[in-house]
């Protein structure tokens, strides 16, 4: 991508957050309808995008296609789209259903990347319950219980993602973490 010579109107934003301390962004917004926190926001938001860019590519193997037929490849491509989708859905219910919960979280939102590796780990036991032709009962239960038990997020408590913070998914944060202190050997 070329850029036009000539003059930029740019802005450089700080934004203390309690994770990272300080986080530094250069924008092109508007001071005027922007406020640092906006734009931190904004940006720190475009960041779980990339995340899920990441699912796509990483976790669903579409970065490492190796097909020497358009059809396995083309095959691969919608088996990755589709897991991504699935797994999408998955995470949007769980959203819907914390949302819609009254009083404070008791536990933490099913996180796409978490459901990924759980998925994956577990895919023995779903090929399993899928060729015997298992009714829905105690084999699915058990299996959706240990999928939503893996794929959350033990630190949504201390750390939840920006995305997190704007859904409101937060708790409140019972006893502090005691603080680590580190002794200073040698000399």
């Amino acid at each position: 991508m070329a850029l036009n010579r000539g003059a930029y109107s740019l802005r450089l934003v700080a934004v203390e957050t309690p994770e990272k301390k300080l986080c530094v962004f250069l924008t092109n917004l508007p001071r005027e309808h922007y406020s640092p926190a906006v734009v931190g926001d904004l940006y720190r938001l475009r960041w779980e995008i990339e995340k899920s860019n990441k699912l796509d590519k990483s976790d669903f193997s579409l970065a490492d296609l190796s097909c020497r037929k358009v059809c396995s490849a083309r095959t691969m491509l919608y088996a990755s789209l589709l897991g991504s989708v699935i797994i999408g859905r998955l995470v949007h219910a769980d959203h819907c259903t914390l949302a819609a919960t009254k009083g404070p979280l008791t536990r933490g939102p099913i996180h796409a990347r978490l459901l990924a590796m759980a998925l994956a780990a577990m895919n023995a036991s779903i090929s399993t319950a899928i060729a015997d032709g298992a009714p829905p009962g105690p084999v699915w239960d058990t299996i959706a219980r240990k999928l939503a038990h893996l794929s959350r997020d033990p630190n949504w408590r201390q750390r939840p993602s920006v995305f997190d913070v704007l859904h409101g998914f937060t708790a409140s944060r019972g006893r502090p973490r005691r603080q680590k202190t580190f002794k200073r050997t040698g000399n």
